[in-house]
C-alpha cells in the first residue's frame, strides 16, 4: 500500500508539476503516459518496461550481461549459471547477453528460475562439470537473497559459487557477507547523457527514434568473485601475485620467482589454465586498474600511470590505445564519473 501511493504520487507529480522539461523514472505505464502527455520534453531514464518509450536513456542491459560473462572467463570458470529471478524484459536482456557471451567462447549456461531451487541446481551442475561455479544474478538486491540462500545452505563463497550482482548498489554490496561484486551499469553516465538530451529537445531538437543505449562501465570486484577458477596452484598463486602488484611495473620473470617456476614452465600452465600468458596476465591487470582510476578519479594521466604499474603517461597512453582502441582521455570522457 505504502509503495503504491509513492507511486500515485509520483504521477500526480509527473502531471502537476511546473517544468520547462522533464526526466522521470518510468517504471509504470501510467508514469510514462502522464509525462508525455505534457506539452514539455522529457525523457525516460529506466528501462524496466517491456516496451520503452522512445525518448528514452537507458542502461544497455545486454552488454552488462556479455560484460558479467567476460569477467567469468577473465578468471577460468568453465561452470557457469545464472538465477532468473524477475522475468521482466530488463532482466530477461541481462541473462540473454550473458548466456549469448558464454555461448560465443564455446560454454553452456544453466539457468535457475528460483532462488529457492538454487541449492539442488548447483549440485546438480557441479555433478556434470567440474569447479566452482560462476553464478551471475541480475539485480543487487536478489544477489543479496542468493548470498543468504547459499549461505544457510553450507556452499562456500567464492570457492564452491562466485556470485556477480548487477547495478553496485553500494549499500546492499558492501552489506553482504562476503561483500558482492557487481557490473556498474554507469548511472552518473546515464544521469549526464539524460540531462544532455533534455537540453537538446528544449532547443527544438526532434527526439530521437530508439533509446539512447549506455554502455556498463566495469565490474566492481569484492570478496564474492575474488578468485580463479584453476586446479593449478601455481597459476592461482601467482594470479594473485600480479593483482596485489597491479599498480607497479613488475615483469613476468617477478612472478615466476614468487611461486618458484621458470618463466617458461609458468607460461605454459599459464596457457593451459587461462588461454594466455603470464605478461597477458599481468597487462590486463594494469589495464584494469587504469580503467578503474580513468573512470572513478580526476587524478592526472601521470598519476593514473603511476598507480597503475605504467612506467610513464605516454606508454599508458600507447598501450591503453592499442587494447581499447582510444585514448585514455576519450575514455573518461565516455565512461567517467565526471563528464
Amino acid at each position: 500500500d505504502m509503495l503504491s501511493r509513492e507511486r500515485q504520487r509520483q504521477v500526480d507529480d509527473l502531471r502537476t508539476v511546473q517544468a520547462d522539461g522533464i526526466i522521470y523514472s518510468g517504471v509504470l505505464p501510467e508514469m510514462v503516459e502522464t509525462a508525455q502527455s505534457r506539452d514539455v520534453p522529457a525523457v525516460n531514464v529506466v528501462g524496466r518496461l517491456s516496451e520503452i518509450p522512445a525518448c528514452s536513456v537507458v542502461g544497455d542491459d545486454r552488454a552488462c550481461g556479455r560484460l558479467a560473462a567476460e569477467h567469468y572467463l577473465d578468471l577460468g570458470f568453465r561452470s557457469f549459471m545464472t538465477v532468473h529471478v524477475y522475468h521482466e524484459r530488463f532482466s530477461q536482456r541481462r541473462v540473454d547477453g550473458y548466456v549469448d557471451r558464454l555461448r560465443e567462447a564455446g560454454h553452456d549456461c544453466a539457468i535457475c528460475q528460483r532462488v529457492e531451487d538454487l541449492q539442488q541446481d548447483v549440485a546438480d551442475l557441479k555433478r556434470r562439470l567440474a569447479g566452482p561455479v560462476a553464478l551471475f544474478v541480475e539485480s543487487d538486491p536478489a544477489g543479496a537473497r542468493v548470498l543468504d540462500h547459499l549461505y544457510r545452505a553450507g556452499i562456500h563463497v567464492p570457492d564452491d559459487v562466485a556470485v556477480l550482482g548487477m547495478a553496485n548498489i553500494r549499500q546492499i554490496c558492501e552489506l553482504c557477507s562476503p561483500p558482492l561484486s557487481s557490473v556498474d551499469g554507469n548511472l552518473e553516465r546515464r544521469g549526464y547523457e539524460a540531462a544532455a538530451l533534455l537540453d537538446r529537445l528544449m532547443d527544438g531538437e526532434p527526439e530521437p527514434i530508439e533509446p539512447v543505449l549506455i554502455k556498463p562501465r566495469s565490474v566492481v570486484v569484492r570478496r564474492s568473485t575474488d578468485t580463479v577458477a584453476v586446479r593449478d596452484r601455481e597459476v592461482a598463486r601467482a594470479v594473485d601475485f600480479i593483482r596485489q602488484h597491479a599498480d607497479q611495473p613488475i615483469q613476468a620473470e617477478d612472478v615466476a620467482d614468487s611461486v618458484l617456476l621458470s618463466r617458461r614452465s609458468l607460461d605454459q600452465r599459464f596457457i593451459a589454465a587461462l588461454g594466455r600468458t603470464v605478461h597477458e596476465e599481468i597487462w590486463n591487470h594494469h589495464m584494469q586498474r587504469a580503467q578503474a582510476l580513468l573512470n572513478d578519479t580526476d587524478l592526472s594521466l601521470y598519476e593514473v600511470a603511476a598507480r597503475s604499474g605504467f612506467r610513464s603517461a605516454s606508454a599508458l597512453s600507447t598501450i591503453f590505445k592499442r587494447h581499447m582502441g582510444m585514448s585514455p582521455k576519450a575514455y573518461r570522457r565516455m565512461h567517467g564519473t565526471q563528464p
